[in-house]
C-alpha cells in the first residue's frame, strides 16, 4: 500500500529552497538560509527510510527499482542543469575558471562533487562563490546516503524490529559525536562528507521508525509543529556565514524539520494546514529544479556582468529562475518519473551510464586542455588592442601582478568584494 501523501512535507520543502535562494541571492536578513539544506536532508532521510521499510516489510522491496527511482528522480534535471552548465562556462569562463567547471562536471558524473569541494575551499570562502555547480554538494551527500541505507535497514530487519531500532540510533549517535568532533579539526571536512552529515538523514530515518508516542491532541500538535517552524525560522535569521557550521548549531534547523514531520504524523496541525496551502505546496513540487537551476544561474549572471547585482537585477533572475524551473519540473522532472520517456529499467540505467560517459568527457576536455585558453584570442585585434586605454590599463595592471607589485584600487574590478 502506497504511503499517505503529506502536502505539508512538500510544504517544508518550499520553506528549505526559498531560504537557500534568498541566502544565495543575499536577499534581506536571512543569512542562515544555507540551513535549508539540512532540512531537505531530514525530509529525505524520512521519506526514503518509509518507503524502504515499508516495502522490506511487504516483501516487494528490490534494490533494482530503488535505484531506478532515485535515477529517474534525481539524473535527468541534473544532468541537464550540468550540459547547460558547461556551455555557458565555455562562453563566458576564463581558462582557470574554466577548468574548474571541468572537475565539478567529472566529479558530478560519478556522484562525489562533495569530495571535490571538499579538497578545494570552504562552502562560504571566496573561491567557493565562482563554482556554478558547489550547490550539487548535498546531492552527492544524499546519493551516497542511497547506497548504504538499503543495505543497512535490510541487514538490521533481519536481526528484528528492536535491533533495527538500536542500529540506527547508534549510527545516528556516531554520526553526531564525528560531527562536534570534526568541526575541531577540519571544518571543510565535516561540512562536506557523509560520515559527519550522516546523522541529519538519520534523524529523519528514527522519525520513520515510529519510535515517538502519538500525538492524540491537536494542542500537542500545534505547539511542537509551532517550536519546529520557529527553529527552522531562527536559524535562518541568525545564523551566518560566520556561524560554526554545522557542529552543534545544526542541532536548531534538523530538529525543527523533524518537529514539524513529527507533528503531522498522526493528525494535522496548525503549521501542518499552513504548509499544505496550495501556493506553498507548489513551490515544494517544483523544490528540486528551484534548488538546481538557482545557483548556476545567479552565478553565471555575475560573473557576466562583472558589477554588482542590483536589487531589480535581482527580482528579475528570481523571476526568470521561478520560469526555468516550472518549465524543468513539467518537462524534465515529471516525463520521467511518470515514465513518459525510459519506460524500462534498462533504458534508465543505460541512459544514466551514457549521461556519465558524457559528463566526464566535457569535464576531461575543460580540464586537459587547460580550459582551452584560446577561446577568445580573436575577439579584438591587435590593432583595437592597441588603442584601447581600458586594455592597457589591464597591461598595466597584469604586469604589476606578475612582479607582485599588486596595484591597490587601480586594479579593482567587479564587487567591492
Amino acid at each position: 500500500m502506497a504511503p499517505k501523501y503529506r502536502a505539508d512535507i512538500d510544504g517544508l520543502r518550499a520553506i528549505a529552497v526559498i531560504s537557500v535562494l534568498l541566502f544565495h541571492a543575499k536577499v534581506g536578513p536571512f543569512t542562515g538560509g544555507y540551513v535549508g539544506v539540512d532540512v531537505f536532508f531530514v525530509i529525505s532521510g524520512y521519506l526514503i527510510t518509509s518507503i524502504i521499510i515499508r516495502e522490506m516489510r511487504n516483501g516487494t522491496f528490490s534494490y533494482g527499482d530503488f535505484y531506478e527511482r532515485r535515477f529517474r528522480r534525481i539524473v535527468p534535471a541534473l544532468a541537464v542543469v550540468v550540459l547547460v552548465s558547461g556551455i555557458a562556462g565555455l562562453l563566458i569562463f576564463d581558462a582557470e575558471s574554466l577548468v574548474d567547471l571541468g572537475e565539478s562536471i567529472a566529479a558530478n558524473a560519478i556522484f562525489s562533487s562533495n569530495m571535490l569541494f571538499h579538497s578545494e575551499s570552504g562552502y562560504f570562502d571566496g573561491p567557493a562563490e565562482l563554482k556554478p555547480l558547489l550547490h550539487t554538494w548535498s546531492l552527492a551527500i544524499e546519493e551516497q546516503f542511497y547506497i548504504f541505507i538499503p543495505i543497512v535497514l535490510m541487514f538490521a530487519l533481519r536481526s528484528g524490529q528492536n535491533k533495527l531500532n538500536r542500529y540506527l540510533l547508534v549510527i545516528t549517535v556516531l554520526s553526531f559525536a564525528l560531527n562536534i568532533i570534526g568541526m575541531n579539526y577540519n571544518v571543510s571536512a565535516t561540512f562536506y562528507l557523509l560520515p559527519m552529515r550522516a546523522w541529519e538523514l538519520l534523524l529523519g530515518s528514527l522519525l520513520a521508525l515510529s519510535l515517538l508516542p502519538q500525538l492524540t491532541s491537536s494542542t500537542s500538535r500545534n505547539v511542537i509543529s509551532c517550536c519546529g517552524l520557529a527553529a527552522i525560522f531562527c536559524s535562518v535569521l541568525l545564523f551566518s556565514p560566520e556561524t560554526s557550521f554545522p557542529g552543534i548549531a545544526a542541532v536548531l534547523p534538523t530538529a525543527g524539520a523533524a518537529l514539524i514531520i513529527y507533528s503531522g504524523m498522526h493528525g494535522v496541525s496548525l503549521v501542518g494546514r499552513m504548509l499544505s496551502l496550495k501556493p506553498i505546496v507548489f513551490i515544494g513540487l517544483i523544490s528540486y529544479s528551484l534548488y538546481l537551476w538557482h545557483w548556476p544561474i545567479l552565478l553565471f549572471f555575475k560573473a557576466y556582468s562583472i558589477t554588482e547585482i542590483s536589487l531589480n537585477q535581482t527580482l528579475g533572475l528570481m523571476a526568470f529562475i521561478l520560469g526555468i524551473s516550472i518549465l524543468s519540473y513539467h518537462y524534465i522532472e515529471k516525463p520521467f518519473r511518470r515514465k513518459t520517456l525510459l519506460s524500462n529499467r534498462q533504458s534508465v540505467m543505460r541512459a544514466t551510464s551514457a549521461t556519465s560517459v558524457v559528463a566526464l568527457l566535457i569535464g576531461s576536455i575543460f580540464i586537459f586542455t587547460d580550459g582551452l585558453p584560446h577561446r577568445f584570442e580573436s575577439t579584438y585585434s591587435p590593432a583595437e588592442i592597441a588603442g584601447d586605454p581600458e586594455w592597457e590599463r589591464w597591461g598595466l595592471c597584469e604586469k604589476m601582478s606578475r612582479q607582485g607589485e599588486g596595484g591597490g584600487d587601480f586594479c579593482l574590478i567587479g564587487t567591492p568584494d
